[in-house]
């Protein structure tokens, strides 16, 4: 090529007999320390931008943090109230069955019944009120009634229309005793 007469090779000779080499050099190097200069100001720009959204997330962590904290207060100031409301119904309907009973003595029966009224509300408070407060049957259609109201089978039965035989209905009341000792180990009080 150094010999040849063809215009591109003529043209290759005439730029480097312009420029020598040293020149050309230090050209080059300039011009990558001003390549790794500008690299280095993005990579700074990118961190800053990376640093700002790690910033944001944590602002936004915590103030995430500071409504569940704040809801979770609310939900147990709730609760209080609802199981401070219960307890007034459960007061009442204590002093309102003081007022029938001429001895005031609370028998086995409403013991127990008062027995389980307080362990479903300790239990299953949302079971027995409904966000309106009122007290909701668990075999109803959303009608109001008593939770610690007792079940008759028979009426079960009747509710659903099916006619159950008396031997039946005795075998499920036998079955219904035996859990009933089973559990609490007693023979359940005669209502």
């Amino acid at each position: 090529n150094a010999q040849s007469n063809s215009p591109i090779a003529q043209m290759a000779r005439a730029s480097m007999a312009t420029e020598p080499d040293g020149l050309n050099l230090t050209h080059k190097r300039k011009m990558e320390e001003l390549d790794i200069e500008r690299q280095e100001n993005e990579i700074a720009l990118q961190r800053a931008e990376i640093e700002n959204k790690r910033a944001e997330i944590e602002s936004k962590r915590a103030e995430n943090e500071s409504k569940r904290a704040k809801n979770a207060k609310q939900q147990i100031e709730l609760e209080i109230m609802k199981a401070e409301s219960d307890t007034r119904r459960m007061n009442t309907i204590k002093a309102g069955y003081s007022d029938i009973c001429q001895d005031t003595v609370i028998d086995e029966r409403a013991r127990l019944i008062f027995k389980d009224y307080y362990l479903n509300m300790a239990m299953y408070p949302s079971l027995l009120t409904a966000n309106t407060g009122s007290t909701q049957g668990l075999l109803t259609n959303g009608e109001t009634t008593s939770p610690n109201k007792p079940i008759s089978l028979s009426q079960v039965a009747h509710e659903l229309s099916l006619k159950i035989p008396d031997n039946k209905l005795i075998a499920i009341g036998m079955e219904l005793k035996k859990k009933y000792i089973k559990r609490h180990g007693k023979e359940p009080s005669k209502h």
